[in-house]
């Protein structure tokens, strides 16, 4: 068909990216081997029917209601040669620069996976992306217009219910921006009329479970310096290249490749000199940039410095952050401060692989 023209997306991790599974396991579910500096993931079906057999049920029982110790512990208590319990793992991946303290042992986030277990990135998880590098674009190219987008973000209410904050005022932004199909007149903000139901990415091929690592949440400070956060996600390495097929349905609507691009690179440029240029880090010599998954920070996600621009977007957002917290997370976080600070969020999203620093979820993207 003339009208639907098809392209490969690829996907380059430039640093780790974490797509997330919503699915955590507690370090009782895992086998941490510190001398390889490994992770075991079991199978848990397998792992059930093997102490069954070997009558361990009811100790494994009393051991997930003990706090105290991890998965290797309660294996070399009852007995368990890590040659029968590796029969029971589903896979292993490497622990990288993540730090485990013996006491405390750190949840870890899994990254998505197919039915088959291999991982991959949903189709929906880069076209959200894209979207929002379309909708910065479109801020950008409409400046006689942006004076009332800022009256809306101005004007709304951010002392309603936290998880509702500026959901409204969203709402109508996005309205203006996408729903133009008109294929449901009586209700443009029906999802429907969203033009960008002709642009279509399909789910990215499998991947390795060697392609995974496990990497630790970190925050930087606009001082450069880096707090440990007591996560660990499963990531993409670094150099992981992942592919896609686009979709351009031009019956619907006509949007170019090179408009994608175009609106890729300019939002990157944009969210680098509006957040990222306060923290120090370098602007990365990649054609075309773009953040994706979780852990990649507020500004990559939004688009409220994009229609207010810097500094007054960094009180808008700083006020947008204050408000969705509770009493003890604003004094924790103190994010009303921000503008102070010439910056909000006053933390960037980090991690480190290999010794090395990086931002999370940051990938070069090509349309072939």
């Amino acid at each position: 068909m003339a009208f639907l023209k098809t392209y490969k997306i690829v996907l380059t991790a430039k640093s780790p990216v974490f797509i997330g599974a919503g699915v955590s396991m507690e370090k009782k579910e895992y086998v941490f081997d510190a001398l390889r500096k490994k992770v075991k993931i079991p199978h848990l079906h397998k792992m059930f029917l093997g102490l069954k057999k070997m009558g361990r049920l009811k100790q494994y029982e009393e051991y997930m209601l003990d706090g105290r110790d991890d998965l290797i512990r309660f294996f070399s208590k009852a007995g368990i040669a890590q040659a029968t319990y590796d029969t029971w793992m589903k896979y292993e991946l490497d622990a990288g620069d993540a730090v485990f303290e013996d006491r405390s042992k750190k949840e870890i986030h899994l990254f998505t996976k197919d039915a088959m277990g291999l991982p991959f990135i949903p189709g929906s998880s880069l076209k959200g992306a894209l979207r929002t590098a379309i909708l910065n674009q479109y801020f950008f190219e409409n400046e006689p217009e942006r004076s009332k987008y800022e009256k809306i973000l101005n004007d709304g209410d951010i002392s309603n219910q936290r998880n509702k904050l500026l959901g409204k005022e969203a709402k109508s932004i996005e309205t203006d921006a996408f729903m133009k199909l008109n294929r449901i007149s009586n209700k443009p903000r029906d999802i429907l009329n969203d033009w960008m139901a002709a642009v279509k990415v399909s789910d990215s091929k499998p991947l390795k479970l060697h392609d995974l690592v496990l990497c630790q949440k970190l925050d930087m400070n606009v001082k450069g310096e880096l707090k440990p956060m007591p996560i660990l996600r499963e990531c993409l390495k670094p150099g992981t290249v992942v592919e896609f097929t686009l979709t351009l349905d031009d019956s619907l609507y006509e949007i170019s490749k090179e408009q994608i691009l175009f609106a890729i690179k300019n939002s990157y440029q944009h969210q680098y000199d509006v957040f990222m240029k306060e923290f120090k880090v370098r602007m990365e010599p990649y054609p075309y940039s773009i953040f994706i998954g979780g852990g990649s920070g507020y500004v990559s996600k939004t688009i409220v410095y994009s229609i207010l621009q810097h500094p007054r977007g960094v009180k808008k957002v700083s006020q947008i952050i204050d408000g969705t917290l509770g009493y003890k997370a604003k004094e924790q976080h103190k994010h009303f401060r921000d503008a102070s600070l010439g910056v909000s969020p006053h933390a960037l999203k980090m991690t480190k692989y290999l010794g090395k620093s990086y931002t999370m979820g940051l990938c070069q993207i090509d349309i072939i």
